[in-house]
């Protein structure tokens, strides 16, 4: 994952992992607390691993952040860009409508109508998927279908 260079996404997965091990530390620290810490070590061993072999990705893009507006405009300078141009960027509340309804802002650029600037099509996560977490929470209701359905609902 670390070698995808895409840091937002690697930031994100990074927080479901974190939440899935605190999740299974919160079941394993009454019965096993030694499971847990062995977890946890592994865990963390695995990111510094991960983070040594993707380092001539990461190091490069801290050494250009300084020269970056994303990061202070020129050598030295403080800043950054201002928050609403920043955010821009970001999936606005009213686009989740595309998660169900992948045209209702239009499909192509020329007739896209939404809220994102610089969008081709819409992101759509589709019927089927929604159908089949409808069934999975009513027929296999266990502690971690209920734990992923929350994680999945709050990061929508």
């Amino acid at each position: 994952m670390l070698l995808t260079n895409h840091a937002q996404i690697v930031y994100y997965v990074f927080i479901v992992i974190g939440l899935y091990l605190l999740y299974h530390i919160a079941l394993d620290v009454r019965t096993a607390p030694k499971v847990s810490v062995a977890k946890i070590l592994l865990l963390v061993g695995a990111v510094v691993l991960g983070l040594c072999i993707s380092s001539y990705i990461y190091l490069s893009v801290y050494e250009y952040s300084h020269f970056s507006i994303r990061g202070g405009g020129t050598a030295g300078a403080s800043g950054g860009l201002a928050w609403d141009y920043a955010t821009n960027w970001s999936w606005h509340p009213q686009e989740l409508i595309t998660l169900l309804i992948p045209s209702f802002f239009g499909m192509s650029s020329p007739y896209y109508w939404g809220t994102m600037p610089l969008t081709n099509a819409p992101i759509y996560v589709g019927v089927v998927a929604v159908f089949l977490t409808v069934i999975v929470l009513a027929f296999r209701r266990t502690r971690l279908v209920i734990f992923f359905a929350v994680l999945g609902c709050s990061c929508s």
